[in-house]
């Protein structure tokens, strides 16, 4: 590899490194699944009982969410539950 490729590689790193991380739209809970519409177009829904107190909560209760002013989460004051964008991209184990 010659230097000039080298430096190819290095600006495409550094441009994946500096991508930022999308932020929250729009949400809502239909009682089985939270659905988020991020910035960069995804939509993703993950199932509510990946988490103890969604699965616990009631329709009433899951309806409430709310986006966080950052948007980089979401809340429910009823559960006290909150749940950031990253549980939404990478899962329950995330450390969200």
């Amino acid at each position: 590899m010659n230097l000039r490729n080298v430096e190819k590689v290095k600006e495409q790193s550094i441009k994946m490194v500096e991508k930022p991380e999308p932020t929250i739209l729009k949400v809502g809970c239909d009682g089985e699944t939270v659905t988020a519409c991020l910035s960069d177009t995804r939509i993703i829904t993950i199932p509510v009982a990946w988490y103890k107190k969604l699965r616990e909560a009631s329709l009433e209760q899951l309806k409430s969410v709310q986006i966080l002013p950052a948007k980089r989460g979401i809340y429910w004051p009823d559960l006290e539950e909150f749940l950031s964008i990253r549980a939404f991209i990478y899962g329950p184990k995330s450390g969200c």
